[in-house]
């Protein structure tokens, strides 16, 4: 099945500093409408909650790495002609260079290597956050028919033209219609914050009463952390990239999912495309 003049909007994010506006010309498209039986199931994680937009965090820098003592020199004819003088490293960041070797044969003690640099092993979380490779890991829910993740090659598809590559994904559309695209992502163990980004397209055929919302949000372990609201009337003629910072500390080594939900009024109904998503773990210095 395939959705036609299908309208999805972009509502504006509230208390969302965080948005930048970069666009990118796409064409516009319709599709037939799929009707879609109603229902709202529950989103990952629970109930809502009240979660607040993470704020981001400063990473402390860690010291310099002590440098190696020097070892002893050899003693002859019983007086001990080396001295052990190894000098740690600076904190700070310094670099600490290890002190001369003793005399007799010891060797130099090694530098201090200044800041240590912790780097998040992954960098980026998401899989197939392009939707290049279709739908998978994504999970899928709809009250309707329609597949959630479209290929712009396939004869069958209207939609716009992708952001990126063949592929995106597609919410909405469907007057009194429910979709959700999620996927859950084990966090770094010395994960600081989290960097979502991602190319957002809103789409409307006619303007209409504002009962059409996207959501999108980080479901964490005890809290659904609200990322960004857009409705029908935020609908544009181009792309818009999203970015937004997300403390994610205290759910360090944890799974948590990221989740887009649409939910489309009684109609005429607002597309809402999704691509190039990202979740880039910063481990800090």
């Amino acid at each position: 099945m395939f959705r036609g003049w299908q309208q999805r909007r972009l509502g504006a994010g509230t208390g969302l500093g965080w948005l930048v506006f970069v666009a990118a010309a796409c064409g516009v498209d319709e599709r037939d409408f799929a009707g879609g039986e109603a229902g709202v199931t529950a989103g990952l994680g629970g109930g809502a909650g009240a979660g607040t937009p993470a704020a981001g965090g400063s990473a402390v820098g860690l010291g310099g790495a002590p440098g190696l003592a020097g070892a002893a020199g050899a003693t002859s004819g019983g007086a001990a002609s080396g001295a052990a003088s190894g000098v740690a490293g600076a904190a700070a960041g310094g670099a600490g260079p290890g002190a001369a070797a003793g005399a007799g044969g010891s060797s130099p003690g090694a530098a201090g290597t200044g800041a240590i640099t912790s780097t998040c092993s992954v960098a980026q979380l998401l899989v197939n956050g392009g939707f290049e490779a279709g739908a998978e890991p994504w999970v899928q829910f709809t009250s309707g028919t329609d597949q959630l993740v479209y290929d712009s090659t396939q004869a069958e598809y209207e939609g716009v033209i992708p952001h990126g590559g063949q592929r995106l994904g597609w919410l909405g559309g469907v007057p009194n219609e429910t979709n959700r695209l999620s996927q859950t992502v084990t966090l770094p163990a010395d994960v600081l914050e989290l960097s979502f980004s991602g190319a957002l397209r809103i789409q409307i055929f006619e303007a209409h009463a504002l009962i059409d919302f996207l959501r999108i949000t980080l479901v964490t372990p005890d809290r659904r952390v609200p990322l960004y609201e857009f409705d029908n009337g935020d609908a544009t003629d181009d792309w818009i990239e999203l970015g937004a910072p997300i403390d994610v500390a205290a759910y360090a080594g944890r799974a948590v999912t990221l989740e887009f939900e649409s939910e489309i009024g009684t109609g005429p109904g607002t597309n809402f495309y999704l691509d190039d998503l990202a979740l880039i773990p910063d481990c800090g210095p």
